[in-house]
């Protein structure tokens, strides 16, 4: 008798176990098909916002190409080509002094609306400099705004596994943009190519509404229970979410430029992770989109082109060239790169982005010195050397020395470091792009690729020196030199 009753407790419980199973499954799963929606919106969100981005950075390289008001002194259009980098540098710089107070919703929307701004005074102002060149700041501020803040605020709601495959769609996004102007260039008409990227900004300040504060900023102001509600609808490890909750409400005031380096960050990891965001930008990827249809036409492709019945054209040969860009920045996600060691890879990739560049500086001074008509067998090997040269840089220098970044930054000092970060890169950005043409006309492209293959040496140097090899560093003695057992930055 007693052992009937044993059995019917049981199995009583038995029943309760698994219905309370199923509860939480469906719970898992409901939480899960809600992290799926919310994750897809912010994609397209962030899409949106970098690929604004991405044409506006874009546009430079239609305009340089004899498209822009013939008024305009040389001077006034480098003034006009590079202001977009000064002013994005600024960008990073305001946020940090005043996000506690604004927070990242806020600051997306004016910085889509001042995007918007932008475009409608370079369309209707076309002739007129000052007001051309304010639009052109106006519109560098918002990319500095948008390009800081939308990962930000993604990282902050994404699953830490997630992590890279977003930043490497935001950057896709950003690539997507520029290309998409050199594709609307074709049609030689600057009316569409600055009316669609308007019309792409207008939409993500309307869509923006709809989407949440970050958690990050109400935790700060004290709404922690709102912030929970969000965090669990996009994370499904509670753990994470509670961790997160406890790191951003205990932090009482922002951490400063130099208490960050005093106080923060163990300087051995700050040198090398600052020096590969600089290296980064010296190499001149980025820089050269701003000119990379002129710069297909002084790489003597043009001349050569011009000889014999080929459809690669300057124009088509960048749209390909940037093509191949946007197809590399997704390649390494294809692969298990969990034990990637980003010593080695840096110092890989490089070295033989050095030897390429080597190689079309060399055709380039040929070119010069002999016979168009001998070059017609090689007219690619301009095409070949740069897209060889973004396939290495998306997946070497540009994903790694972010990666990098992520792993040795702590908590406690991401924000700050991170605006610091975002503010060198844009700085450099616009002492480059305000350079190159003065350096193209005084040396020739030819030594420009050498220069940059000299860069990307040193680079390599840089790594082999100071670049600390985290598979042979434990991560909880990383965690333990950054002090981040202790994080409670903004």
């Amino acid at each position: 008798m007693a052992s009937n009753k044993e059995m019917v407790v049981n199995s009583v419980n038995f029943e309760k176990q698994n219905g309370t199973n199923e509860i939480n499954q469906k719970n898992r799963n409901k939480r899960l098909f809600t992290w799926k929606t919310v994750a897809l919106i912010c994609v397209i969100n962030a899409s949106l916002g970098l690929f604004g981005n991405g044409s506006f950075v874009g546009w430079t390289s239609y305009a340089m190409d004899g498209n822009l008001d013939e008024t305009f002194t040389p001077q006034q259009k480098w003034h006009i080509f590079s202001v977009i980098g000064l002013t994005a540098a600024l960008g990073p710089l305001i946020i940090h002094q005043i996000w506690h107070f604004v927070g990242s919703k806020r600051f997306i929307l004016m910085a889509n609306f001042l995007m918007v701004v932008a475009w409608i005074l370079v369309m209707v102002f076309r002739e007129n400099y000052l007001i051309f060149l304010v639009g052109r700041g106006i519109g560098g501020l918002a990319v500095g705004t948008l390009h800081f803040l939308i990962p930000l605020y993604i990282f902050d709601i994404v699953p830490v596994h997630q992590q890279p495959l977003c930043h490497s769609i935001m950057q896709l996004q950003f690539v997507l943009g520029i290309l998409s102007q050199y594709i609307l260039s074709l049609f030689k008409s600057f009316l569409i190519i600055d009316l669609l990227p308007a019309i792409t900004s207008a939409l993500l300040f309307i869509t923006f509404f709809f989407m949440p504060e970050s958690p990050r900023y109400l935790s700060i102001r004290g709404d922690a229970e709102r912030a929970n509600e969000i965090l669990v609808k996009f994370k499904t490890d509670d753990r994470a979410v509670q961790n997160d909750l406890q790191l951003w409400t205990s932090a009482h005031h922002k951490v400063g430029y130099l208490s960050a380096f005093k106080e923060e960050f163990n300087i051995a990891y700050a040198i090398p992770v600052f020096g590969l965001y600089i290296f980064e930008q010296l190499i001149g990827a980025v820089p050269i989109l701003f000119y990379l249809q002129n710069i297909f036409k002084l790489a003597a492709c043009e001349s050569v082109l011009s000889r014999v019945e080929c459809e690669f054209t300057p124009e088509v040969s960048t749209i390909l060239c940037v093509t191949v860009f946007v197809v590399s920045i997704l390649v390494p996600h294809f692969f298990d790169d969990r034990s990637i060691n980003i010593k080695v890879s840096l110092m890989w990739s490089t070295n033989v982005m050095a030897a390429i560049l080597g190689v079309l500086g060399l055709y380039c001074h040929l070119h010069g010195s002999f016979a168009p008509n001998n070059f017609e067998d090689i007219r690619y090997i301009p095409l070949i050397c740069l897209s060889l040269f973004y396939f290495l840089y998306a997946t070497g220098p540009q994903r790694l020395s972010h990666e990098y970044a992520e792993k040795v930054i702590p908590k406690k000092c991401y924000f700050t470091m991170r605006c610091m970060l975002a503010t060198t890169s844009w700085f450099l950005i616009y002492v480059i792009t305000r350079m190159l043409p003065q350096l193209i006309g005084h040396i020739g492209v030819g030594w420009l690729f050498w220069f940059m293959a000299a860069m990307c040496v040193l680079m390599s140097v840089f790594v082999k020196l100071f670049v600390a090899d985290l598979t042979k560093v434990p991560e909880e003695s990383r965690l333990v030199d950054n002090s981040s057992e202790s994080n409670s930055e903004a």
